[in-house]
């Protein structure tokens, strides 16, 4: 019997308390959808003897949680990889911020009864708790960087206790925002897609710092100064500053109608002045493909140039080319396994792109996408040590030096997935991990980054997903039909599963992340028993 306990003043207090399951019909380790009263569904779980009833869809971008994968006491989401914990809702993994709404259950007579409020029931997402400033704490954590590690940072440092001054130093003009939307969605307004609103940052007294670029650390002084003159001294520190794009060395790279693009304000620009446009991308990478992806629906033309014999390169061959066929389909042209020796121009405006072999590429604008460098050269001088690429080399911890600390595009650091070498990870997930890693080394409890790798990518709606590390991987195999866009692909190195790549084919590439994340790499022979592998 379901009913409802109305409070017509306070319309957010109305309540669902239904009897929704038999016992039986939930054995321990079972999660099922179940649907209450006016169509609110609910995630109904057995672990193993406690019954809980959550929210039924992820914090991130509302994937059904009932299609994810499982393993223990968590769920992780099938589209991006975030998890939550099954019996508290907590989140545990990014990219997701805010943990799932937790509902009341009760058990009586073999039956399972949910009690929700309602507002609690459309509203699906958690905060977790978090202390208030103290005026009488003057210990100062300086953030420095505006993107997904510091805001994660101050979040965990809040939740976890921690109640002195935290300064976030954002470049940008805008709150941390969700970056990846910049080649996915290129015409969004980046305070549509601000990671969390400015009364957030207010009311859990996080300050953000708007428009304000580090140019020194003096790490004597414990001090940072910024492009504007001023100085902010701090007792731990978080360099988080991500990266910027690289250019190409060219005749002709100070034309008007060329682009680089990491910013929302960038990619916004890029899109105006595509319309209508013949458009040449340099690179056929992710940010590359993307781009590609988003522009050929508005410009006149949009060729993809690429060094490589296929975009993708990281993927391998056969995914790679069997994206650019999908691509095809959709309308962009490639030129592959070719050089850009300059850019043509006339009155100081670009008209086209010279390839190696002489061949010009018509254009009015180009987007350079080439890859990036991390944002690193107001530390040079400052004792701190820079790698040749820019980055920063951390322990497990994610530590620099004492009270320092690396996160995100910048950092080269010790992952159990790097194959016994530090790695830098360019993936917006890894970013955010990094955040919570720091809080908790601040607050002296030895986390180490134990994180799987996990990203995704877009083309024409669809989602490639991909786990793990395939760097050095030495054999690739798959299930299903590239061509038919319905595909699970399997990298290996020394015989042991390294990384899994999937398209159409969920939650296949969660669960061998879940797999990873327990020490758990099978074998080409162990795939061989449980799939139907292409191996040619």
């Amino acid at each position: 019997m379901a009913f409802k306990i109305s409070h017509p003043s306070q319309m957010d207090t109305t309540v669902i308390d239904q009897e929704i399951l038999d016992l039986a019909d939930l054995p321990p380790g079972d999660i099922k959808q179940v649907e209450l009263q006016d169509g609110y569904k609910v995630l109904l779980i057995n672990n193993e003897g406690i019954i809980s009833a959550l929210a039924n869809t992820c914090t991130h971008y509302g994937a059904p949680l009932i299609n994810g994968d499982k393993i223990g006491n968590t769920i992780r989401c099938p589209w991006h990889g975030a998890c939550f914990n099954t019996i508290t809702g907590d989140i545990e993994e990014f990219p997701g911020l805010d943990s799932l709404k937790k509902y009341d259950t009760t058990l009586a007579n073999g039956k399972i009864r949910v009690r929700a409020n309602v507002s609690d029931l459309t509203q699906k997402k958690r905060t977790k708790g978090m202390v208030k400033f103290s005026e009488k704490n003057t210990n100062v954590v300086l953030l420095i960087g505006g993107g997904p590690a510091s805001t994660v940072c101050a979040e965990t440092l809040r939740q976890e206790g921690y109640d002195g001054k935290i300064l976030m130093a954002c470049k940008e003009r805008f709150l941390p925002y969700d970056r990846p939307k910049g080649s996915k969605a290129m015409d969004t307004p980046p305070e549509i897609i601000s990671l969390r609103k400015n009364e957030f940052y207010e009311d859990n007294g996080i300050q953000v710092l708007l428009g304000k670029e580090v140019i020194s650390i003096d790490i004597e002084k414990k001090q940072a100064e910024f492009q504007d003159g001023s100085r902010q001294t701090y007792d731990q520190l978080l360099l988080a500053t991500g990266a910027e794009c690289r250019t190409l060395p060219i005749p002709g790279n100070d034309l008007t109608g060329l682009y680089t693009l990491r910013t929302m304000d960038e990619a916004n620009a890029i899109f105006a002045a595509a319309k209508d446009k013949t458009v040449a991308i340099i690179g056929a990478s992710f940010i590359g493909m993307e781009v590609s992806s988003c522009l050929v629906k508005i410009a006149k033309s949009v060729t993809c140039i690429g060094n490589a014999s296929h975009p993708f390169p990281v993927l391998g061959k056969e995914v790679g080319m069997g994206l650019k066929e999908f691509s095809l389909q959709h309308g962009v042209k490639f030129e592959l396994g070719v050089r850009v020796e300059a850019f043509i121009g006339e009155e100081g405006e670009l008209k086209g792109v010279k390839l190696s072999e002489g061949k010009v590429i018509p254009c009015d604008i180009a987007v350079v996408a080439v890859g990036v460098r991390p944002s690193t050269d107001f530390l040079i001088g400052s004792g701190i040590n820079l790698n040749k690429d820019g980055s920063i080399s951390t322990n497990e911890f994610l530590a620099v030096k004492p009270d320092i600390f690396a996160a995100g595009d910048i950092a080269m650091f010790p992952s159990p997935f790097g194959h016994g070498e530090s790695v830098r990870i360019e993936h917006w997930q890894i970013a955010l991990n990094h955040g919570r890693v720091v809080a908790m080394n601040i607050l002296k409890r030895q986390t180490p980054v134990d994180t799987v790798p996990y990203f995704w990518t877009v083309l024409f709606g669809k989602s490639v997903r991909y786990c793990g590390y395939s760097r050095g991987y030495d054999k690739f195999v798959f299930e299903g039909s590239i061509s038919e866009l319905k595909f699970v692909g399997y990298y290996l190195r020394e015989g042991k599963l390294v990384a899994v790549v999937g398209l159409n084919s969920d939650p296949k590439v969660s669960h061998y992340a879940n797999t990873m994340k327990i020490g758990q790499f099978p074998t080409l022979e162990e795939l061989r028993q449980t799939t139907t592998l292409n191996e040619s």
